[in-house]
């Protein structure tokens, strides 16, 4: 819902009351137990990104916070913390889900839902008040987002059983991604342990593994043998002011390359005359472009195009 307005444009049927105004301290809690031995829980982080999360897993090869950490938060699992300076002007919300106890900075406050649900609240916080938040964080460089400043700002929340359907929706959408993300991590790990044993090492002429029925060594050809090369030709001096945010022909740049495909959601246009200046750098689908950075460049296949392209720097 935007803010200062007091009905969403869409809910679940069965509710019209206009949405009523609160303190976010009518619907959190404080939490402040504190730690009395050095790493007595597990340390967490809660970043803006992957929400909370092991120190010692989101910092792969160093754990930061090992020297002293007597005295900072307890993190129970469903409590709330946020990190309360930013450099970016942006506060992030985020529940511990992960384990049943962690300690985090005391730079990070830690509460609990109070008369509100707490699939909801998290949504909430995190969705619709960035500019009260804004208004409350002090500071002219790094901003800082006060506890108790952050508890006097003005929310519109609906009832509390409103509250449970729309948190219970967001927590399922959530799941799915979840679920979807760590399938296609896996899928990427397939992808490059195949990649690695199906194509033949160094001047080996077999690979590690192979279909059934497939056993002749891999021949040697040049790369001229197999496909059809066509040589960049100009466009060096193209002026960032011909690069167009929207037209009817793409404009592929190295920038656009990522694993291994084009992504046309980041690629600029340009003017026709510009895609007429050359035939020989115009794309097609199916295409297989090699840029000329660093040592090694980078590939990718194309496809998916759904109007004329060409390219420059490739």
């Amino acid at each position: 819902m935007p803010e200062r307005e007091q009905k969403p444009q869409i809910r679940f049927k069965g509710f019209s009351d206009v949405w009523e105004q609160n303190k976010v301290s009518d619907v959190i809690e404080d939490y402040i137990e504190k730690t009395v031995a050095q790493n007595q829980y597990p340390v967490l982080t809660s970043s803006q990104q992957q929400g909370i999360v092991l120190q010692s897993e989101y910092f792969a090869d160093r754990q930061v916070t090992t020297n002293n950490n007597v005295g900072y938060y307890v993190l129970p699992k469903g409590y709330f913390t946020y990190r309360s300076r930013s450099d970016t002007d942006i506060f992030v919300f985020n529940r511990n889900n992960i384990i049943d106890k962690g300690i985090i900075s005391y730079y990070y406050p830690v509460f609990k839902s109070k008369n509100s649900d707490s699939n909801f609240l998290l949504r909430r916080l995190n969705y619709g008040i960035k500019r009260q938040l804004s208004m409350a964080a002090e500071g002219t460089g790094q901003k800082v987002l006060a506890h108790n400043k952050f508890k006097t700002i003005q929310i519109n929340i609906p009832k509390y059983q409103e509250q449970i359907k729309i948190g219970t929706l967001f927590e399922h959408i959530d799941s799915l991604i979840t679920l979807y993300q760590r399938k296609y991590e896996k899928l990427k790990n397939v992808k490059k342990s195949m990649l690695e044993k199906m194509f033949p090492k160094n001047k080996n002429k077999n690979p590690e593994i192979r279909f059934k029925g497939f056993s002749a060594p891999w021949e040697e050809h040049k790369l001229s043998s197999v496909a059809t090369m066509h040589a960049r030709i100009g466009w060096q001096n193209l002026r960032t002011s011909e690069f167009l945010d929207s037209g009817n022909y793409y404009l592929i740049t190295g920038t656009d390359f990522i694993d291994g495909k084009i992504d046309l959601k980041t690629c600029h246009f340009v003017e026709k005359e510009r895609y007429d200046q050359d035939k020989n750098i115009q794309i097609k689908n199916g295409s297989i472009l090699i840029t000329k950075d660093g040592t090694l460049g980078k590939v990718a296949y194309v496809e998916g195009l759904d109007k004329p392209a060409t390219f420059a720097n490739v």
